[in-house]
């Protein structure tokens, strides 16, 4: 029997869904080998402050604003999201990882943004990180319901759109935005059950908060 009850298991599983995601991004080398509130600086370490349920998220009127700030960036979460950073058994060409995440307490929406900073002497581009977020899915066996290039925050951006399989529990769906801006590349991610009324509305309100306070090339 299982250590962990069945809620538990569907938080791991969308955890993972968002947590690898450039685990080998430095594409075929490295795969081969929302409402204004005060903004908020999160400390290492700290875990999420969480909502009930997604119901309550997509009543809720006001999102917090919290600087990130790592990438000079801010970004609205329902509420105090959990912070986590690590250097060690990164890829080869990545110094440093920022995950700020969040989730519900029924395990049905998950939210993350992550930052990975390239070291001074690589050179990377916007559709390397793309393509590896794709075979990574591919590997899972996701299924790509959409893909687009768009301008986000005045910079380039791809937004993909899958179907996770997570047998024996029932399919989730997972939204990403990824941009590079500088030498940080920033992947959105809003994960949650299939059955959720409103989780696109939820994914567009959380990635259009995405605020740079430096410089980005379109």
């Amino acid at each position: 029997m299982s250590r962990f009850s069945k809620n538990e298991v569907i938080l791991i599983r969308l955890a993972k869904a968002a947590t690898v995601v450039f685990s080998f991004i430095l594409i075929f080398s490295i795969i081969e080998a929302f409402a204004q509130s005060e903004t908020t600086t999160i400390e290492q370490g700290n875990e999420p402050q969480r909502l009930e349920s997604s119901d309550e998220v997509s009543k809720l009127k006001e999102w917090k604003r919290f600087n990130l700030s790592e990438g000079s960036v801010s970004i609205l979460f329902p509420d105090k999201p959990g912070r986590h950073t690590s250097s060690d058994s990164l890829p080869q060409g990545f110094s440093n990882q920022y995950r700020y995440f969040w989730n519900t307490l029924d395990e049905q929406l998950y939210l993350e943004a992550q930052i990975l900073e390239l070291s001074p002497d690589v050179s990377f581009s916007l559709e390397q990180g793309v393509q590896g977020f794709k075979q990574q899915q591919k590997n899972r066996k996701a299924v790509l319901l959409s893909e687009k290039k768009i301008q986000a925050a005045g910079i380039s951006a791809f937004d993909l759109f899958y179907q996770v399989p997570d047998e024996p529990e029932p399919p989730f769906l997972l939204y990403s935005r990824t941009m590079l801006c500088g030498n940080q590349i920033y992947t959105l991610m809003a994960a949650g059950a299939k059955s959720q009324k409103d989780l696109s509305k939820v994914a567009g309100k959380y990635f259009d908060s995405f605020s740079p306070t430096i410089e980005c090339k379109a």
